[in-house]
C-alpha cells in the first residue's frame, strides 16, 4: 500500500514550512509529471502537492531556485525548463498541515530531508 498520493487538487491552504528535501527535478518530472505552475510572485517554479493515508497534505516546492525569479545574469540561475529537467539534487521547501510522517515522506521520494 502507497503512504502517499500525488494530490494536485488538494487545498494547499495552512500548510506550514517543515523542512527541506534534496533530489533531483527531473526525478520529480519522470515520476510524477510536469509540476504545478509556479506562484504568481515569481518565487516558486513548480510545486507538488500529496496527500497521506489520513487525507492530510504535503507539499514540495522550488524557492527562488531558477530565473523565473531573478533574471539577471549575475544571479546565475537556470531558466525553469533546464531546472526541472536537472538530473543534479536541488533543494525543495516541503509544507505540509496536520500530522504527516516528513521522513516518511522524504523515503519514500528517495530524497534526502534537511530540518529547518
Amino acid at each position: 500500500m502507497c503512504m502517499f498520493t500525488l494530490s494536485p487538487h488538494a487545498s494547499t491552504a495552512e500548510t506550514t514550512r517543515r523542512s527541506r528535501l534534496h533530489i533531483a527535478p527531473r526525478d520529480l518530472v519522470e515520476r510524477f509529471g510536469l509540476p504545478l505552475p509556479g506562484s504568481g510572485d515569481r518565487k516558486i517554479s513548480g510545486s507538488y502537492t500529496f496527500t497521506d493515508l489520513r487525507g492530510d497534505v504535503i507539499t514540495m516546492y522550488d524557492w527562488k531556485a531558477t530565473a523565473l525569479y531573478d533574471g539577471r545574469s549575475e544571479a546565475d540561475l537556470p531558466t525553469v525548463k533546464t531546472f526541472w529537467a536537472s538530473k543534479e539534487p536541488a533543494e525543495f521547501c516541503v509544507a505540509a498541515r496536520g500530522t504527516v510522517d516528513i521522513r516518511a515522506f522524504a523515503r519514500w521520494l528517495e530524497a534526502n530531508v534537511a530540518w529547518t
